[in-house]
């Protein structure tokens, strides 16, 4: 299993992730991280992925990243990265339809991480359980999804 936890949030201050205001540089940086290293850690696993006898990936995302929940801050650069990254997911998905990668993306909530300053009410242990439960999905299970401990997000 390949389970994609790398992200960043991207400097914010001064109105670097004001849509109106935004700061090209830290958007660069954010996608390089959230998107593009996905996409290149992916990549460099999927010789060893298709190998396996019931490979999954596992890509964490944000539900920030829903387009019409219009969660959290607003973050030009963060929220984008990760609506990037469940488009991307669904590609995976799409190409890998006829092997047996599953690739769906999960949603762990807001968890107490240095990400969030430990401002938040979830542990990392209860931000986990999205990830064990599409990383131990069985055969058959959903492609292309995004996820939270709740079921289904829409996009």
């Amino acid at each position: 299993m390949l389970v994609n936890n790398a992200g960043i949030g991207g400097r914010a201050d001064n109105g670097a992730q004001d849509p109106t205001t935004l700061d090209l540089d830290v958007l660069r940086t954010v996608l390089d991280t959230n998107v593009f290293g996905v996409v290149r850690v992916t990549n460099a696993m999927l010789p060893l992925l298709h190998r396996a006898e019931s490979p999954r990936i596992v890509n964490m995302s944000s539900n920030m990243g829903a387009l019409g929940l219009h969660t959290g801050p607003q973050l030009a650069a963060y929220a984008p990265s990760k609506t990037m990254l469940n488009s991307i997911t669904a590609q995976y998905a799409r190409r890998l339809a006829e092997t047996n990668i599953l690739v769906n993306t999960g949603c762990p909530g807001y968890v107490a991480t240095e990400f969030t300053g430990f401002a938040a009410s979830r542990t990392p242990e209860q931000g986990t359980a999205i990830a064990i439960r599409l990383a131990t999905l069985s055969d058959g299970g959903p492609r292309g999804g995004f996820f939270d401990e709740e079921g289904s997000i829409p996009w």
